[in-house]
């Protein structure tokens, strides 16, 4: 009778194990866990996605504001406006006695057109390929 009563016992005890290493407590708290930490992994992700995008935008930033009008009227050049707004490109678009306006990096100013003196056009530079 001991004999099985020990072995009912034993048999318990392994039923017991069974029960507990299937309990759903068990699975929740390591899911739990795996939670915590993919989310501290995306966090990390996204703050480190966030700090390239802000040097990007940075740079793109100062890329912008070196192309500006405005900074290239810092550089002391101007912008020649005609009466109607438009922007002076050549001297083809002027005649004598217009008005035109000119415009600077602190302001503008207005003035008339003595003459005329078409020039040899721009050429632009271009790069000879090398061999």
């Amino acid at each position: 009778m001991d004999a099985k009563i020990r072995e009912r016992l034993a048999r318990v005890a392994a039923l017991s194990a069974t029960v507990l290493r299937r309990d759903p407590r068990q699975a929740i708290f390591h899911a739990r866990q795996h939670l915590a930490d993919y989310r501290a992994r995306l966090c990390r992700s996204m703050e480190h996605a966030l700090h390239g995008s802000q040097a990007a935008l940075g740079g793109l930033d100062a890329r912008l504001r070196s192309l500006s009008p405005l900074s290239v009227l810092d550089r002391g050049y101007a912008l020649v406006l005609a009466a109607d707004g438009q922007l002076v490109r050549s001297v083809e678009q002027l005649t004598p006695g217009s008005e035109v306006t000119t415009r600077l990096a602190d302001g503008a100013f207005s003035s008339r057109v003595e003459s005329v003196a078409p020039g040899q056009p721009h050429r632009k530079r271009t790069r000879k390929a090398q061999s």
